[in-house]
């Protein structure tokens, strides 16, 4: 009774409202396979919840967005196990039955008014910060490619607004970068086969800085 099928142009069935312009933060993390859980998608959850709810103010909008998805076999994908993710998972899984769960956190920028977005912007700033510190270490999470902010970047939603992430900040994100993914091979594989790169952009270029010739 509640299925069915319809046919039609992607962009006529995968629409979403994602609700207006908003700040984002997405992060990956191992939690285990379908048989052995470890709970880090929980305790994730529940850290995220005390970082809002111990009286600092922080005005967080619902929803916090949890997904899960299959391991990826991409090196270069958040959710993607590292070797001491999966030597760490209490299942010992092989690597094609761990799952991954993604969070993301959001602010709305429901106004124009430039005042106002700034205050949503270091407010948000704030709560990423707090994620980032208190959270993201706890499950060894990395994360999503595209949300990721550099300074000086157009990646606000309005040009010009600025930017919630300082040089120390773009260097922080750069460490954790060569940290977790294989950055001189992807270099290597880049130069070879995209030598001019055709398929590299300055967002992706700044934060694998120094980027290929």
């Amino acid at each position: 009774r509640a299925q069915g099928f319809r046919v039609g142009r992607n962009v006529d069935l995968l629409q979403f409202d994602c609700g207006g312009q908003q700040w984002v933060s997405e992060v990956a993390f191992p939690a285990g396979t379908l048989d052995h859980p470890t709970g880090a998608d929980l305790r994730f959850m529940d850290k995220v919840l005390e970082i809002i709810e111990r009286g600092e103010g922080l005005p967080a909008p619902s929803p916090i967005e949890q997904r899960w998805t299959a391991n990826s076999t991409s090196k270069m994908s958040p959710a993607c196990a590292t070797e001491r993710q999966r030597s760490e998972l209490q299942a010992g899984a092989k690597l094609d039955e761990t799952f991954h769960s993604w969070v993301g956190i959001i602010m709305y920028l429901p106004t124009e008014d430039p005042n106002t977005r700034k205050r949503i912007t270091d407010a948000f700033g704030d709560y990423r910060r707090l994620c980032e510190t208190e959270a993201w270490p706890m499950v060894g999470a990395a994360e999503h490619w595209a949300k990721i902010e550099v300074p000086g970047a157009s990646g606000a939603p309005n040009e010009g607004e600025p930017a919630h992430v300082s040089a120390k900040e773009l260097k922080k994100a750069r460490d954790r970068l060569a940290a977790r993914y294989p950055l001189e091979a992807f270099a290597r594989a880049r130069r070879t086969l995209d030598p001019k790169g055709v398929l590299g952009n300055a967002h992706v270029g700044t934060l694998l800085a120094p980027s290929p010739e």
